[in-house]
């Protein structure tokens, strides 16, 4: 718990200053997505099988030019929630999942020559969610806490066919150091909770235990004042922490539109 509230503590006061800048800039982006796809579960925790099923997500992101930087920083926030209702191979049991994510940061922005331009930063992501098991009956559920720091790269190419301005946008973030909250292997909820028998449940994540990546491709056109935002996203997470593996595989189809609005 120590190690968590520290690293928290550290990004908070970074956090806030992006906000307070960039409060008074007039121009901002936000964009809303809405995704339908399929995802692939496994939590040892819950099953020695894999699940598979439909997932539904929103999101919805806020990008502006930061006033600090010189004009060539950008400030990105990021929220999302994503549902799946997934069963097993036999079809006897049902997996319930769900996941909050909240994303904060900055991008440096370079422009070059025939439209493209690329960004590059870190982001704070706290993460999270739980998933139900309709099978189990001590252990039917299991919790997901994490707090991470991410790094997150950008590519935009801006082209014109029929007349109208297109872009396209090709986004990776992947965490590179973090806590996550995790039980023992063979330890309850209860006894965490209620017996107050911790056991090193609050791990530090790297790469080496946490391979994630979260990628999308979007393509942007104008529809009036807005413009319409379709495209494909891959949310890969995966954990090997206290001898628990889990994994959540999701592919969707994603749809949605793009604002500026200005103040």
């Amino acid at each position: 718990m120590r190690s968590l509230l520290i690293l928290l503590f550290c990004c908070i006061p970074c956090l806030g200053f992006p906000l307070q800048a960039s409060a008074q800039m007039r121009h901002v982006g936000r964009t809303w997505l809405f995704g339908v796809g399929k995802s692939a579960l496994y939590d040892s925790y819950l099953s020695p099988l894999d699940y598979r099923g439909p997932s539904l997500s929103i999101s919805m992101t806020n990008e502006r030019t930061a006033r600090w930087g010189k004009g060539r920083v950008d400030s990105y926030a990021r929220w999302a929630i994503v549902g799946t209702m997934a069963e097993n191979a036999v079809g006897n049991a049902d997996f319930y999942d769900g996941t909050v994510d909240f994303s904060l940061g900055w991008h440096y922005r370079w422009s070059f020559p025939r439209h493209w331009t690329l960004r590059a930063g870190a982001l704070a992501e706290l993460s999270f969610g739980g998933t139900y098991s309709s099978r189990n009956g001590n252990n039917p559920a299991q919790g997901r806490a994490a707090l991470d720091v991410a790094a997150s790269v950008m590519a935009d190419y801006d082209f014109r066919l029929l007349s109208r301005l297109f872009s396209l946008r090709l986004q990776a973030d992947a965490p590179v150091v973090g806590m996550m909250f995790s039980p023992q292997y063979g330890q309850s909820y209860y006894e965490i909770f209620s017996l107050h028998h911790y056991d090193r449940n609050l791990r530090p994540t790297y790469p080496g235990n946490v391979p994630s990546l979260r990628f999308a491709a979007l393509l942007a056109f104008p529809i009036r004042q807005a413009r319409l935002v379709a495209g494909y996203q891959a949310d890969i997470r995966q954990s090997d922490v206290n001898q628990l593996r889990r994994h959540a595989w999701q592919h969707a189809f994603i749809v949605g539109f793009r604002r500026q609005l200005h103040f």
